[in-house]
């Protein structure tokens, strides 16, 4: 709905309904051990929303706000072979979305929170049984900043840049059990020229990189060092309706 000029309001609902069903073998005996067979079945069902408000401050800037809920199965079972359900998780985000410099540079800036609860990850492995199975490890606060933004001179000329910050806080932790993290720190540049009059014209190259902070591993005592990777691209159109590329990821 749009109540006056420039204000702009958007919402839905969304309807989950889940039903998992498990059977098999979820202990692997490293012993002359018999297995352990579960035969289980659950349910569950959800109704999440969102809620989205923009306004146009003039022309060239827009402010938003928004919350959303989400219902996500999970894959899995927990030690006593009930299926591990689902994760909910809610999110508050903020930001601007804008062009400076008579469109030359365009960008989107952001804040965001999200919490997860009901988080399943793989057990901590003990003793030489492999079980397995799933733990909770409770509740996860994701704090960021996302910033995307693209400069074009109107001349062949395109440079994207985007960089991402991200604080992640466990709350509660089963002892040993590791979630997937990602780095605190990402941000990438990518160059692209034009070929714009000539035998040549529409021939595009580009080259940029990617910088990935160090982060934490889902295996103990390992964490994942920094990296900065390069990737390149040449496109040429070979018709109005076709176009050929060739993309080299991690040079």
């Amino acid at each position: 709905i749009r109540p006056i000029q420039g204000l702009s309001i958007v919402g839905g609902l969304r309807y989950d309904d889940l039903e998992t069903f498990n059977n098999g073998v979820r202990t692997f005996p490293s012993q002359d051990l018999e297995p352990r067979l579960f035969n289980t079945e659950a349910a569950d069902d959800a109704v999440t929303g969102r809620i989205g408000v923009s306004y146009e401050v003039n022309p060239s800037l827009s402010a938003f706000v928004s919350f959303a809920e989400a219902f996500e199965p999970q894959i899995g079972i927990l030690e006593s072979g009930e299926p591990v359900g689902v994760q909910r998780s809610r999110n508050f985000e903020a930001g601007l979305k804008g062009a400076l410099f008579d469109e030359l540079l365009t960008f989107s800036l952001a804040a965001f929170e999200t919490t997860r609860v009901d988080i399943a990850v793989d057990a901590p492995r003990t003793g030489d049984i492999f079980e397995e199975f799933q733990v909770f490890i409770g509740e996860q606060t994701n704090t960021g900043v996302e910033l995307t933004s693209r400069f074009n001179d109107g001349n062949g000329l395109q440079v994207d840049f985007n960089y991402g910050f991200l604080d992640q806080t466990t709350v509660e932790n089963v002892s040993g059990a590791r979630i997937t993290t990602f780095p605190e720190h990402q941000a990438s540049i990518f160059g692209t020229y034009t070929v714009q009059t000539g035998a040549l014209e529409g021939l595009a190259v580009g080259v940029g990189f990617r910088y990935f902070g160090e982060r934490e591993s889902n295996l103990p005592n390992f964490d994942y060092p920094s990296v900065t990777v390069v990737d390149a691209r040449i496109a040429y159109p070979l018709t109005d309706d076709t176009h050929l590329s060739l993309n080299v990821i991690n040079v």
